[in-house]
């Protein structure tokens, strides 16, 4: 962690952009954002912010670029996960972290083998990523293993594909969807291929409470199912990439990256504005079942079922 004597607040004028965020059980939120400057300036880097009844307690700034968080579940759940590309681990609550890495070795992560998301399942952390990468760890270790036997793509191979989502209901039943459309689930043991009604990517798989899965991607596809059974839901809302999907309550919520928000009830799907008279991005999308998690490159939003409320904007220190 480094410690600076400037800083930057995420205001519209700002070059403060967010990329990430998770809504804990208890309502804490974790956000990660990136500065434009230190983009330009080609330097790597993550701004991390813990956000606590009303306030932002924690903002601090990672020389790593950070692409994932998730939120642990039961007794762990006040731990959080921040995931980089190429297998740099912070892990802890939001009073103290520790660095770990998924792996080292030439099948190890790195800049052509990239990890796209971590995820809590059951009392696990699961880890995916290009060429059907995947790693877990219980929440209690400190150590991660490999779990992708079967599904792995090796330095041999010259077929392109890989994992870009994770979810499941348990450790015992687990999704993974990626390229080309791919499906498989993980029954704690071994992967097994589904067949997916669609070739497009797949950006984002989410179990809901109400016991169904749903996954969508490029050009709008959006897919229903568990287990062997899936069927594509069509809508005529967007036409572009959906990069993330969240429950809450009986609704699911769509979200792309250029800021157009919609869910889906009782079959059908609504547009969703998430304030009237005016634009709020959004993104990517988190629930903890009882509030939705809205990030957008300048915003971020809470949403109780009934009503929106924007997050103030932290400040991050990004000089060093």
């Amino acid at each position: 962690m480094s410690e600076s004597q400037s800083s930057i607040r995420g205001t519209m004028n700002s070059d403060l952009g967010y990329l990430k965020g998770a809504i804990y059980n208890t309502g804490t939120i974790a956000i990660l954002a990136a500065s434009a400057t230190l983009e330009e300036q080609g330097i790597e880097h993550s701004l991390i912010g813990i956000w606590k009844q009303g306030n932002w307690v924690k903002n601090w700034r990672e020389e790593i670029a950070f692409t994932s968080i998730a939120q642990g579940s039961g007794r762990y759940s006040k731990s959080v996960v921040f995931m980089g590309m190429c297998g740099d681990v912070l892990i802890g609550t939001p009073q103290e972290f520790r660095a770990e890495q998924l792996a080292k070795g030439p099948d190890a992560p790195n800049r052509l083998r990239t990890i796209h998301e971590v995820r809590a399942i059951g009392e696990y952390f699961f880890a995916v990523g290009m060429r059907r990468q995947v790693f877990r760890k219980h929440m209690g270790s400190t150590s991660w293993e490999r779990v992708d036997e079967g599904v792995f793509i090796t330095n041999k191979s010259k077929t392109i594909a890989g994992f870009l989502s994770i979810d499941g209901f348990s450790e015992k039943e687990v999704y993974a969807v990626g390229h080309r459309g791919e499906i498989w689930i993980f029954d704690g043991s071994q992967w097994r291929q589904i067949e997916s009604p669609t070739n497009l990517i797949l950006n984002c798989v989410r179990c809901t409470p109400q016991g169904q899965v749903f996954a969508c991607g490029q050009s709008g596809v959006i897919l229903s199912g568990r287990g062997s059974t899936w069927t594509e839901l069509k809508q005529d809302i967007t036409d572009e990439m959906i990069v993330s999907l969240a429950a809450l309550g009986d609704r699911v919520y769509f979200a792309t990256g250029d800021a157009v928000l919609f869910s889906l009830e009782d079959g059908k799907f609504h547009e969703t504005r998430i304030k009237r008279n005016q634009d709020a991005t959004t993104g990517f999308l988190d629930s903890n079942g009882q509030e939705l998690l809205s990030v957008g490159e300048k915003d971020i939003y809470r949403y109780n079922g009934a009503e929106w409320s924007r997050i103030s904007d932290p400040e991050f220190n990004i000089k060093e």
